[in-house]
C-alpha cells in the first residue's frame, strides 16, 4: 500500500480510536498516524542499500514501477519474485515497540498501534494480488524469500 493512503487510513482509524477512547489526545493520535506511515521507511532503506541512490524521490518511483511490473504477471509468476528485506515489516519491530512501551514510555504503545494497523492494512491489501501473506516475520521472509528473484529484477 502506498504512503498516502496509509496516512488516510491512519487518520481515520485514529479518529475512531479517539471516539472510543478520548484519553489518546492529540500526542497519541499523531504516533499512530506517523508511525502508520513512517514504517515504510524500510522500503526506502532498502532501495538505498540497493541502488546506492539517496533520492527519495527515484525510490518512490521505482517503488511504483516495480509495483506495475508485478502487478502486470500472471499470478504464478508472482510467486517467483520478492519484495525485498523490509526490517519493520515484521512482528519482531512489534515486539520491540511492545517492549519498549513498558520500559520507556506509553507513547511507544501508539507506535505499536500505528505500526501494527499499517502491517494489518498491508496484509489485507497483498492477500489478493499475491496469494501469500510476506512481512509476518523480517528474519522469516529473508530465509524463505531469499532464493527467489528481487522485485527490482523484473
Amino acid at each position: 500500500m502506498l504512503p498516502h493512503k496509509h496516512f488516510v487510513y491512519g487518520i481515520v482509524f485514529s479518529l475512531i480510536l479517539v471516539i472510543i477512547m478520548p484519553q489518546i489526545g492529540f500526542i497519541g493520535v499523531s504516533l499512530i498516524v506517523l508511525s502508520g506511515v513512517l514504517i515504510d521507511f524500510d522500503h526506502y532503506i532498502y532501495y538505498l542499500l540497493k541502488k546506492r541512490d539517496f533520492s527519495l524521490i527515484n525510490a518512490f518511483n521505482s517503488f511504483r514501477t516495480n509495483r506495475k511490473k508485478f502487478l502486470s504477471l500472471p499470478l504464478e509468476k508472482r510467486a517467483q519474485y520478492h519484495g525485498g528485506l523490509c526490517v519493520f515489516h515484521g512482528f519482531e519491530s512489534l515486539i520491540i515497540a511492545l517492549i519498549l512501551t513498558f520500559l520507556i514510555s506509553e507513547y511507544f504503545g501508539f507506535v505499536f498501534i500505528g505500526m501494527a494497523s499499517h502491517l494489518f492494512m498491508d496484509y489485507i491489501e497483498q492477500w489478493p494480488y499475491l496469494g501469500r501473506i510476506d512481512r509476518i516475520s523480517s528474519a522469516y521472509d529473508f530465509l524463505k524469500f531469499r532464493k527467489l528473484k528481487d522485485i527490482n529484477e523484473i
